[in-house]
């Protein structure tokens, strides 16, 4: 019996040590994790970032960082467990929790649903994510952290309204939590609110002046208001306070980009990629700038570099065919048109592009049909609307031309 007893007693000790474990590692302030952005993709974000060619007719290049600002990411190695237990429980059902406790000799702890809602996040599953807070919720309705999480899986499912009801109850917990706060500015820049997001970032930095968050994105709420210098000034702010953030150093440089300062834009942008070489924004960003610039063998490279990261990015595609265009290679433009079309045929732009392409390269039938097939999607797409005049207008013009020379047979 007592050996019995001593088993017992050393299964319940490990068992509370994982989860000892588990908790430090779900449960890291904003402030751990400034940005809390996952690997960037997509979103998300997405993490995340609208990418056009940051022109001056792009009226919204920057976006915000969305999904997981909450919660610490994980090491590779961190993850990696995860992974492992994830799959070996898989797969899950209601009762996964109770069996799991009850296999070790325990109590039923809904904690645990906490927990597999956090694994359903790893996985980029949010919908499954906010299945399991919602479970933990009902055990425990107050719990903060849990009614954050489920914001910001919301957030990322573009279900902003209800993601602000949620941040609003955690409020109504703790009044002097940043966390809540800057997730409903978020939101709010989700339904295009800048204005009110920039009152609610206010209201965050007001109960801690030094909320690098907060600061990083009332920023980025000023740059889409299109108050660059504004949120430069509060980018700087925060990267007195962090000064390797390579999210805030990025959105700076785009910043300065929108007001024609290019060589502090790719200052900005090389400090990022001293600190994280891999970071494909400020890799396409830098790309960008010197497109602008009329640089574009050397914008090329650096597409060429972002797109060895993210080979399917449409915009990366686009604007690398744009710069083949204006170095007049035009049939090396339509591939790379083509490939950003295989992937979303529907975009108009890539489809305006392609027929440019075309009609310099003298068909002008093929032009038409590009120019077409774009107004058929948007029929006041002006672009389309003026080239495909100009094809035509070559197109009859050619064939008036031809005519005279038949009837002098």
């Amino acid at each position: 019996m007592a050996n019995i007893t001593g088993s017992l007693v050393l299964v319940m000790t490990i068992w509370i040590l994982i989860l000892v474990l588990n908790i430090s590692i779900l449960f890291y302030s904003y402030e751990d994790n400034p940005e809390g952005i996952l690997v960037q993709s997509k979103p998300l974000t997405s993490n995340d970032i609208t990418r056009q060619l940051p022109s001056q007719s792009s009226s919204n290049f920057l976006i915000y960082q969305q999904s997981g600002f909450n919660i610490k990411y994980l090491s590779d190695e961190v993850k990696g467990a995860v992974t492992e237990e994830r799959e070996v429980s898989s797969p899950m059902t209601e009762q996964t929790c109770e069996e799991q406790a009850k296999e070790d000799y325990l109590e039923f702890d809904p904690f645990c649903f906490f927990i597999w809602g956090y694994f359903e996040y790893l996985y980029g599953n949010n919908t499954g994510e906010i299945y399991y807070y919602d479970r933990y919720l009902e055990f425990e309705p107050n719990d903060t952290s849990a009614l954050i999480k489920k914001g910001t899986a919301l957030i990322a499912l573009g279900n902003y309204t209800e993601a602000i009801e949620n941040y609003d109850r955690a409020l109504s917990i703790d009044s002097n939590y940043t966390d809540p706060l800057n997730g409903i500015g978020i939101a709010l820049m989700g339904l295009g609110n800048y204005t009110e997001a920039i009152e609610t970032f206010d209201r965050a930095l007001g109960a801690d002046p030094n909320d690098t968050s907060a600061l990083s994105l009332k920023g980025n709420a000023l740059h889409n208001l299109g108050n660059y210098t504004e949120a430069i000034y509060y980018y700087d702010r925060a990267l007195e306070i962090e000064s390797n953030d390579i999210h805030n150093l990025k959105n700076k440089g785009i910043a300065l980009f929108r007001l024609g300062n290019y060589t502090g834009a790719i200052e900005n942008y090389d400090r990022a990629l001293e600190i994280d070489p891999y970071y494909v924004d400020a890799v396409y960003s830098k790309g960008a700038t010197l497109h602008n610039l009329g640089k574009y063998n050397l914008a090329i490279y650096y597409y060429d570099i972002a797109l060895e990261m993210e080979p399917y990015d449409i915009d990366m595609l686009k604007n690398k065919g744009n710069a083949l265009f204006w170095l007049g290679n035009y049939t090396g433009a339509i591939e790379n048109y083509n490939r950003a079309l295989s992937i979303d045929s529907n975009d108009i732009h890539a489809l305006n592009s392609k027929g440019a392409a075309l009609h310099n390269l003298v068909n002008y039938t093929g032009a038409i049909e590009s120019y077409n097939t774009a107004l058929e999607i948007n029929p006041t797409y002006d672009d389309a609307l003026y080239n495909r005049d100009l094809a035509l207008s070559k197109l009859n013009n050619d064939i008036t031309d031809a005519i005279p020379n038949e009837a002098n047979r």
